[in-house]
Formats: structure tokens, sequence, C-alpha cells
């Protein structure tokens, strides 16, 4: 298989129309994404999920990223695929490479192009109108942090274009239609999926090895964090909490596992407080599994989120949660039966929580429990699968019956 930074010879392409032609009955889906350099992202890990178990005699899957990276050629994932090399969005080359993708679609026959990212959204819905492809769904798997005013209105001006939404909360969906002037007809919805069987790895044993290697002591409660070290996930109230409770609970210890622009203001924070030999920060993990396991309480403390993989992580792994009350962490959290919610950026909710999971572990151990089969019982990667798989069977019949 070629890498994404490799294009399709002209022999290449003639070969894939008429193949594609004889999968009768299949459905062609072109996902375009800005980029793909791992599975690890949040959105990546939920396309590579999707490319995996997708049942290829009912879908016929490819892929278009706009930028080159060579996880497709060491991931093994069998699909076709195509590299655009787009740059700037806003250069006239840009106009070339939607009309190559534009040629790409129609002459691999797509039915359906679902879209990621704010450029590959853009990108991939331009080229699908200048193939006609029949339908375009666009994903939105965020609260629009990152959208500015041109990217607003160029969203807004591609609604008209768009068949339907795919969001992966009701949050997102709520956002999207206010900011976007989305239809509420036009907005379906899926949670992120997880791969349970990861979970069962989660072992005392596990547990033991990544305790000594943290050094974290039997008698000793470790309160974390996955995240990226940047603003929007809020990580100062967590340092706030460790330098407020240190006194009241001397085996207390913290972490925050991940890496980001924030690293080393975090770093002075937890000097300036005292916290260098209570606080760690190991950086980021290709496996989280070990660090989920060495933890007895996760928190989750952004200030904005749509539907926080790292979340639903720390349920699955049966871990009793505290999370701020935004965007998609109240649908997964239900306050008081599977975790905590805390109004955010409360400072003072926040302490007062994490007071209550310390002083009380059969409540801490009752919220795990629940939070477990909670996760087990609505995502896992079966489910995810199945229900991409049924939208996009009814939207195919649909547009077929017209």
């Amino acid at each position: 298989m070629r890498t994404l930074g490799e294009k399709l010879p002209d022999r290449q392409q003639e070969w894939l129309s008429p193949r594609v032609e004889r999968l009768q009955g299949m459905i062609k889906i072109a996902y375009v994404i800005d980029e793909l350099p791992s599975a690890n992202g949040g959105t990546e890990g939920q396309l590579v999920m999707l490319l995996r178990h997708l049942d290829r005699t009912q879908f016929a899957p490819h892929l278009v990223c706009l930028r080159p990276a060579d996880f497709i050629s060491k991931s093994g994932l069998d699909v076709p695929n195509l590299t655009l090399h787009v740059g700037s969005l806003f250069r006239p080359s840009a106009i070339r490479k939607i009309n190559q993708l534009g040629r790409y679609l129609r002459e691999n026959k797509i039915d359906i192009v679902q879209t990621f990212f704010v450029d590959g959204n853009i990108v991939g819905t331009f080229g699908a109108m200048c193939a006609g492809t029949p339908t375009i769904i666009s994903s939105r798997r965020n609260l629009g942090h990152w959208h500015g005013p041109i990217h607003i209105a160029l969203l807004k001006y591609l609604q008209k274009h768009t068949s339907y939404y795919l969001a992966n909360s009701r949050a997102v969906i709520a956002k999207t239609i206010d900011k976007e002037s989305a239809k509420p007809e036009q907005m379906h919805l899926v949670y992120n999926g997880l791969d349970l069987e990861r979970f069962a790895r989660i072992t005392p044993e596990l547990r033991a090895q990544k305790r000594e290697e943290w050094k974290i002591g039997d008698n000793e409660l470790l309160v974390g964090s996955v995240a990226n070290l940047r603003d929007v996930k809020n990580l100062d109230l967590l340092v706030i909490a460790a330098a407020t409770l240190k006194n009241d609970y001397p085996n207390l210890k913290w972490v925050i596992v991940g890496d980001g622009p924030d690293r080393e203001r975090l770093t002075s924070l937890l000097a300036q407080h005292g916290l260098a030999d209570r606080f760690l920060l190991p950086g980021r993990a290709v496996d989280v599994i070990p660090s989920l396991a060495a933890l007895d309480i996760a928190v989750l403390c952004s200030a904005s989120e749509s539907f926080s993989n790292s979340l639903i992580e720390y349920m699955a792994a049966g871990l009793p949660v505290i999370a701020s009350d935004v965007g998609g962490n109240r649908e997964a959290i239900s306050h008081g039966e599977n975790g905590l919610l805390f109004p955010s950026g409360d400072q003072a909710r926040f302490n007062d929580e994490l007071r209550q999971l310390i002083g009380d572990r059969g409540l801490a151990a009752r919220f795990a429990s629940a939070a477990r089969t909670a996760a087990h019982s609505k995502y896992s990667t079966a489910k995810y699968v199945a229900e991409h798989e049924a939208f996009y069977r009814r939207i195919y019949q649909e547009k077929a019956d017209r």
C-alpha cells in the first residue's frame, strides 16, 4: 500500500474506479481529514477505529488527507488513500487541490463524503460539491474553541451544501445549530467509542508496577488527570487543590499525564507552591492504561469539552471521577450516581468534591463501579461502529428513494 505522501499514478486511479464499480451494493465513503499522524488523538483515533471495523462487505472506505504523514503505511490499514498536500487554504493552489479531490471522488464513484476538522470540512465539502457527491457529512467533534471569525463564516456558508452533521455530543449539536445556523434535522449523534479490551489489562500487578515507577506508596492516594498541558484544560485548578489540601492529607500525591505548551508554566507553579515532591508531570504516554491503573481518583478540569475520550477512559478503567460541568461531560457523568460534576473554574467546589471522595472511600468505590458499568454498556467499539453503519445505510437509502 502506498503511503499518504505518495500520489496515486494514473494507472492506479484508473484501476480503482472499475474495482469500486464491481463492488455492487456497497456504500462508498471517502473520509477527508487534515492529517492522520497517529491514532493517538481523539478524532484521529475515532476515525482509525471506524476504518478498522467497518463491515467491508457493505462499505468501501477511502481516506483523503490534506497533509502527509506516514501513519497509514505503518498501521496496516487496508484502505485506498490519497494525500492532497494542501498548504494554506487562502492560496490559489488550494483551488487546484479541491479540483483534484473532486476528480478523485468522481472517478471512484463515492456515495458519501465525511469531513473532519476545520480545513478538512472546508476542502472536503468544496471537493464533494465539485464532484457532485450525493451526500456530504460534516463532523463536529468540538465546541468551536479553535474557530475564528473567518472559519465560522466559511462553515456557515457551507451549511447549505452539507447534507448532515455528525456530532459526538448533544452539547456539540446545540453549539453547531447556534454558531453555524445548522438545522436540527441535519444533526445526528454518535458518542465516541472505546476499545474496551484494553482495560482488561488493568490488574493489581500493573497498578503496583506503575506506582513503583512513580514512587507512590501503598498507603498513598494518587489523584490524576490525562490531559494536554494547555490553557483550555484548566490544570491550575489541580495544582491549587494540591496546595490547599497538602496539610490536611499528607498521603495525597498528584499526577498529570500529558505534555504541551503549559509545561514550563505549570512546573513553575508547582515550585511556587512547594509541590515538586508531591506532584508528577511524567509527560505524554502513548499507552495510558498503566497510568490509569495507578490512579485512585481521576479528574477532568477543562473549561471546554465536546465529549472527552479521557473522561470515558477513566470510567472504563473503573475510577471515581470528578469532572467540570461543561459540554458533553454531563452526558457521560450523572452527578451523584457515577461521578461528580463541578461548575467550571469553581475552585472551592472542586476542592470540596475531592475531600468527599478522599474521605469516603466507599462512595468512591460505588461511583467507580457505576462509571465502569456505564462505559462498558455505552461506549464499546461495536456500538460505535454499528451506529455509524446504521446511519450510513439510512441516509444512503433515503437518497436512493428520492
